[in-house]
């Protein structure tokens, strides 16, 4: 029982060994541009959801799509921050409970972001800003 299993330690160690550099030529190196983080959010959280996809982005090819409350603002922000920080704004509606309007965009994120950018990533990070609180009322910044 003992020399068996010492044989399938020996027979894993060789496979780290001389399998490992072949498969990880195999695999073609991940850039940038491949990765796109997609959140949703709301106006009177932006400066949230702005601070946390540009933390330590040391790339600009890194991308960026937030989904907000509604189109104007979208376009606002597109107009904004869109070509000068690789971000895009969509938009979709606050559902009608109070209690968790934005719900229903968070779960549209990942759909909407992928119909906007086409197959152009290989992954998404995805997260939420936690929400709006009952009583938000919208942006308090002009993005105009």
């Amino acid at each position: 029982m003992a020399l068996s299993a010492v044989r399938g330690l020996l027979l894993c160690a060789a496979f780290v060994l001389f399998a490992k550099p072949q498969l990880a030529e195999r695999r073609p190196e991940l850039q940038d541009s491949d990765l796109v983080i997609v959140m949703g959010s709301c106006g009177s959280r932006l400066d949230l959801a702005h601070s946390t996809a540009r933390a330590g982005r040391g790339s600009s090819l890194l991308r960026t799509v937030v989904v907000v409350e509604n189109d104007t603002l979208a376009q606002q922000l597109n107009r904004h921050f869109g070509k000068s920080h690789n971000e895009t704004y969509l938009s979709w509606p606050d559902r009608p409970d109070p209690r968790k309007p934005g719900d229903s965009r968070v779960a549209m994120v990942p759909w909407l972001a992928h119909r906007a950018l086409g197959e152009t990533y290989k992954w998404f990070l995805y997260g939420d800003d936690g929400g709006e609180q009952e009583g938000d009322s919208g942006s308090t910044n002009n993005y105009a």
